[in-house]
């Protein structure tokens, strides 16, 4: 009965390899996914801080073409238009 056991023990040992590879292989996925979070991260700040960016310069712009608007209108410049395409 010496035969079982040694089988029992390689099927034991397979396993065991099986086993490790599958761990090695998830803490190898798991890495990947922190690389990648971090990554995503730092693009999602970068975005963030342009679209701040956009929406302080858009402000600016809107701010400045109503004081155009209203500093022509109050000129006398009339012409009904929003001033948007130049003088005529």
């Amino acid at each position: 009965m010496h035969v079982p056991v040694a089988l029992s023990e390689l099927a034991l040992s397979y396993c065991e390899g099986v086993g490790q590879q599958a761990s090695e292989r998830k803490k190898a996925y798991l890495n990947d996914l922190e690389v990648r979070a971090k990554d995503l991260e730092k693009k999602n700040s970068e975005l963030e801080e342009r679209v701040s960016t956009v929406q302080n310069e858009n402000q600016m712009l809107r701010h400045m073409l109503k004081n155009t608007i209203a500093g022509r209108r109050g000129s006398g410049g009339g012409g009904g238009g929003s001033g948007l395409d130049g003088p005529h």
